[in-house]
Order: structure tokens, then sequence, then C-alpha cells
């Protein structure tokens, strides 16, 4: 028997992730490989963040969230022309 494929998803590796930083309200796109782990040995906890690229302020990520299809249609031109 071959497997079929019904409806195609996306790796976790290659899922887009939105955020807006609170400092400056910049909307960013991310992958899980842009995270920092950071373990908390006191609290017994792992804390996930990135640095936003605009005004350095570090996100702490605590879900996250898909960027919708127009959202990743955005980010996919831009690196079409950036060669991002």
């Amino acid at each position: 028997m071959t497997i079929r494929i019904i409806r195609r998803g996306v790796p976790p590796s290659e899922k887009i992730y939105k955020v807006t930083c609170a400092r400056c309200d910049s909307l960013l796109a991310y992958k899980m490989e842009d995270i920092e782990v950071t373990d908390d040995y006191r609290e017994h906890k792992s804390f996930q963040s990135l640095n936003c690229p605009v005004c350095a302020n570090k996100i702490f990520i605590t879900q996250h969230v898909e960027a919708n299809e127009l959202l990743k249609e955005e980010i996919n031109r831009r690196r079409n022309i950036d060669g991002y």
C-alpha cells in the first residue's frame, strides 16, 4: 500500500510564528530555531525568548502563535526580494 498525502502540513521546524514587541510595537515573525531557551534552576522552569531586532528588547515567549497565511506570504515575498 502506498501512503497518500491528503493534506500537506508544515514540519515543526518550518512553522512561522508571530509576536509583538512590547517596547517598540514591532510585529515579528520567527521560527523555533530563533528561540533562546534559558533554564532557571531556582524555579525549575525553562524560559523561551528572542531579542527584538528593532529595539533589542528581550521578548519572553509564553505561547507560540502561528502567523496567518497573509503574513507568511509577505515574509516569503520579502525573502525573495532581499535574498533573506
